[in-house]
């Protein structure tokens, strides 16, 4: 055999096993526009918006200015799915994007407008430049309009937002936190957000340690 072909032969092996990896990684994959996304498997955490079940009940909860794409919500919760009639909404991630990008390429300072323009209407503490006032974090603090609390980015390809937002159950008026984020995958603008109960200021930590995993793994398998 010669060198050429030697080389050649390697390459094909090396890329079937790099094709392989990733799809040993992705939960699922789907196309979005002429791109394929992949939805990586994450520990404690089961993507399951093709389940007839999670779209019946996301359905009633439809944002006509975004489409759905994936949805993680925890292991355990998703084991009692039969069991339930609504889907936990504590500890679960939104994958989605916007109608206003129309799957089109975007770059960086573009998905900074789209973010920008999504969260125009949120109260920003976020500059003031000093700790937020401990109220924010008081259980009787009213929460009439989503609250931005800290914007900063992870990787060159994305944008976080971390909000609290008023949460009304049946019972009582409680409080989210939630991590918007905006990320690039091969020029398609994706959104994710995750959502946290909020208890203290505890939540935000566990709210942005588990944001970071989950946009690192994302990244890495697209």
């Amino acid at each position: 055999m010669n060198k050429v072909s030697y080389y050649s032969v390697i390459f094909l092996l090396l890329l079937g096993c790099n094709n392989t990896v990733k799809e040993n990684n992705c939960a699922r994959e789907a196309p979005l526009g002429d791109v394929t996304i992949c939805f990586p498997k994450i520990e404690g955490q089961t993507e399951c918006y093709t389940d007839p079940k999670i779209k019946e009940l996301l359905s009633r909860f439809n944002d006509p200015s975004n489409t759905i794409v994936g949805y993680y919500i925890d292991t355990e919760d998703y084991k009692k799915l039969d069991e339930i009639a609504s889907i936990s909404d504590n500890n679960y991630y939104k994958i989605y994007t916007p109608y206003i990008s129309n799957n089109r390429k975007m770059n960086a300072v573009e998905m900074n407008q789209v973010m920008q323009m999504m969260t125009s209407g949120f109260i920003d503490r976020s500059m003031e430049g000093a700790p937020l006032s401990s109220s924010i974090f008081d259980k009787d603090f009213e929460i009439k309009q989503p609250i931005i609390l800290e914007k900063y980015v992870l990787d060159p390809q994305s944008s976080t937002t971390i909000l609290l937002m008023g949460h009304p159950t049946n019972y009582e008026e409680t409080a989210i936190a939630v991590s918007m984020n905006a990320i690039l995958v091969h020029g398609k603008i994706i959104f994710i957000s995750h959502y946290l109960n909020f208890k203290d200021e505890t939540s935000i930590s566990t709210l942005k340690n588990n944001t970071t995993q989950f946009i690192s793994t994302f990244l890495e398998a697209n």
